[in-house]
């Protein structure tokens, strides 16, 4: 028996680029909900992006017959326009981005009206999160 190609291809996607890609995909398409696959990582990203607010809500869903998870969520819209634009991804396997403490408080200045999410020691944080539990960590998304 033959393996299956792709199965490959998709046990090494990241995460995190699944749960940017698909919020850009929502609200590029003005769509309501949309399932992702379900992870430990991408079930944490979701949490901290409905805790900010970006995601409106969100269900974890089995199906019965393969017992596979998935994750649906929808974006928090304001007048029929999403309140956040898009999500950035910033680190991903290849380059990783780590800020301390002393260089959030300039990230902070410069992204004033913008969300970061950093993952640290302590979990997925935001960047007011972080500054107030004095840690760094590894910047995650730009959300504007």
């Amino acid at each position: 028996m033959g393996s299956n190609p792709i199965f490959p291809i998709i046990s090494q996607i990241c995460p995190y680029a699944s749960v940017s890609n698909n919020y850009n995909l929502l609200v590029s398409k003005k769509y309501n909900t949309k399932s992702i696959f379900f992870s430990k990582k991408s079930l944490l990203t979701v949490q901290v992006l409905y805790r900010t607010g970006i995601v409106s809500n969100y269900l974890i869903l089995t199906n019965n017959s393969t017992n596979k998870k998935f994750i649906k969520f929808s974006v928090f819209f304001y007048k029929n326009s999403p309140f956040f634009k898009k999500i950035t991804l910033v680190s991903t396997k290849s380059k990783l981005f780590f800020l301390n403490n002393k260089t959030l408080l300039l990230v902070q200045k410069v992204f004033k009206s913008s969300v970061l999410i950093l993952s640290t020691n302590r979990g997925l944080l935001t960047l007011r999160e972080a500054l107030t539990l004095g840690t760094g960590g590894k910047l995650l998304y730009i959300i504007n």
